[in-house]
């Protein structure tokens, strides 16, 4: 709609529109327009309050009152600029220091359900030598199938994500309320209309999801039981302060940025820019600090959900880790003590190492839950990336390369997989499961996917 009239004045205006309102392209245009037009609406309505004032006395201080209070309500949406069709716009911060525990205990007076559990790293690495060396991730690979050319199936999450959902190759766009994938702009369909979450609602199964970046609570409600969601822009600093003048301080130094550059540094100071997120031009990165709030918040969404449950159900768990900015230690403490702004700590090998091992410890805490809450032996677990680790050169070459682990029904033992394996076929695996638990009795080996 906007890429190709990319001229000076153009990109100024779009770089206004969207520190107003951090939608897709498309739906930053309507909100522009649309709070743009209810602004003069508001303009000429005070002043025409104005001139009936001299003429009238009878009504002009009730009309003028009216006046003050509808400028004030346009005047305050336009600065609310997050959105809505997320379930969770802050960040539970209280949770940062939680120590992970396993929360579900197994009733052996009832008989569990079986499930299937598809947990998501943000951003990990295909690293043998951790999957190998690890206590945790080694003990679920020891009873599954071991992918080692497994194709990530997008370079992020935004194209990466849907693509494994739906089984859908091609490109991915944000249109509007409306998130589509397909091939070419004629194959086009809505990643709400067939995905893995709309195959375990047709085979009776509640599905549970916690995530970040994606609308997965708007994008897949007609499937979903129970869902948290987080915008990726929540674990910013800039967003995190939400008061008045806070917010007035991010308007002005974005609209800076946009408008009043006179160098390619925005005419802005560097620690000016620190303050504004990188989504908006600026060179603000997640908040150390918000980053591993977040982690414990999507943690503790998982492990409510799989307590809660008593049926067969889907959980989908996309963590945020370990993508950078690297946050914890080897012992889980948080490496920041407080969300003033910071820069982003630069990713380490032993930083990397330190956290990985973290990762390693709260998937034991996952496994323990898993059994807990489930038919262990007869559930499907999935465990991948969205993408490869874009921290360290050492990883950059191999971004495309993601880890991936299932452990189909009743498997026992390790299967290492050589063969190329691409990542939207995610969505026939899960499809298979439900067609084996379906006619189970008409096989006896859980066929996951043509090798």
């Amino acid at each position: 709609m906007y890429k190709y009239t990319q001229t000076y004045f153009y990109r100024n205006l779009k770089s206004f529109y969207f520190s107003l309102f951090p939608q897709p392209e498309e739906q930053n245009g309507k909100m522009f327009f649309k709070y743009g037009l209810f602004s003069v609406t508001g303009v000429f309505f005070v002043i025409f309050i104005y001139k009936l004032s001299f003429k009238t006395t009878r009504y002009a201080k009730l009309f003028f009152n009216i006046g003050i209070i509808v400028s004030l309500l346009i005047f305050s949406n336009v600065f609310r600029h997050y959105n809505t069709r997320f379930k969770n716009t802050f960040i539970d911060e209280s949770l940062v220091n939680k120590n992970i525990q396993p929360t579900a205990q197994k009733n052996v007076s009832s008989a569990l359900p079986a499930s299937v559990h598809i947990i998501f790293f943000d951003g990990m690495p295909y690293d043998l030598d951790f999957f190998e060396k690890s206590e945790n991730f080694s003990k679920l690979i020891s009873q599954s199938y071991f992918f080692h050319n497994a194709k990530a199936a997008g370079i992020n999450t935004f194209t990466a994500v849907p693509k494994m959902l739906t089984a859908e190759t091609g490109q991915v766009i944000a249109s509007g309320k409306n998130l589509l994938v397909g091939k070419d702009d004629r194959s086009l369909i809505s990643v709400s209309d067939s995905n893995i979450f709309s195959i375990a609602k047709k085979n009776g199964a509640a599905v549970y999801i916690a995530g970040l970046f994606h609308e997965y609570c708007y994008l897949f409600r007609g499937s979903i039981s129970e869902c948290n969601d987080y915008p990726v822009y929540s674990a910013y600093t800039s967003f995190a302060n939400r008061d008045f003048f806070s917010q007035l301080a991010l308007r002005w130094r974005t609209f800076k940025m946009g408008w009043l550059s006179l160098s390619d540094s925005g005419g802005s100071s560097g620690e000016e820019l620190l303050k504004v997120p990188v989504i908006y031009g600026g060179k603000e990165e997640h908040n150390p600090y918000l980053w591993a709030a977040l982690f414990k918040n999507l943690i503790n969404d998982y492990q409510v959900s799989m307590k809660e449950s008593k049926n067969p159900a889907l959980f989908f768990t996309h963590l945020n880790l370990p993508h950078p900015p690297l946050v914890f230690n080897a012992d889980g403490a948080p490496l920041f003590k407080t969300k003033d702004y910071s820069p982003a700590p630069q990713a380490s090998s032993a930083s990397y190492k330190a956290e990985m091992k973290y990762l390693d410890d709260v998937f034991g805490v996952l496994l323990k839950d898993i059994a807990g809450s489930s038919d262990y032996d007869s559930s499907l677990i999935i465990v991948t990336a969205d993408h490869g680790f874009k921290g360290l050169p050492e990883f950059l070459a191999d971004v495309g390369r993601v880890p991936l682990i299932i452990k189909a029904p009743f498997q026992k033992e390790r299967v290492d997989i050589q063969k190329e394996f691409d990542m939207e076929s995610l969505y026939e695996v899960v499809e298979n499961y439900y067609s084996w638990r379906l006619n189970k009795d008409k096989f006896t080996k859980f066929n996951f996917v043509d090798l």
